[in-house]
């Protein structure tokens, strides 16, 4: 078919700055660049590309008349973006210092083994964060790390 990997992930930024900010400061991606389309019918499209390893997440200027509008991460669509942690604990204390909430506290994985949290983005995208303890994405011999998931593929 040819389709080799993600190339992407797409951002609604309410305020580029802010989000820009958060991104690099507090979630240490690196700024790659911005650029700023300027459209025939006078409107300009900024778009500020990050990256983190392999993942590179496009920051977009939400139109101002969408850029007040809630996020809700409980609906249709997607849920979260996933950031691999190398240290659970210590990322959530540095993130707490930098003023972060958290929507979900650090606890064990039960469909994989190692820890997860959840936070959100100055947008309102929820951002889930992983650990993995002995485990990875790559493991094809994959069991839940809790007795109430089961595999069933």
């Amino acid at each position: 078919m040819g389709i080799t990997g993600m190339d992407h992930v797409e951002v609604w930024a309410k305020d580029m700055k802010e989000s820009l900010a958060f991104y690099t400061d507090v979630l240490g991606f690196r700024h790659l660049r911005t650029t700023a389309a300027h459209r025939e019918d006078g409107l300009v499209h900024e778009q500020a590309c990050i990256t983190l390893g392999d993942m590179m997440v496009e920051l977009i200027a939400a139109p101002p008349a969408r850029a007040s509008e809630e996020v809700d991460v409980g609906r249709m669509g997607v849920k979260a973006i996933a950031l691999t942690v190398e240290d659970m604990e210590a990322t959530a204390a540095a993130l707490r210092e930098r003023g972060v909430t958290f929507v979900q506290q650090p606890k064990p994985g039960s469909s994989f083994n190692g820890w997860r949290a959840e936070i959100l983005d100055p947008n309102g995208i929820g951002i889930e964060l992983r650990e993995w303890i002995g485990d990875s994405i790559h493991n094809e011999t994959w069991q839940p790390a809790s007795d109430a998931v089961s595999r069933t593929a």
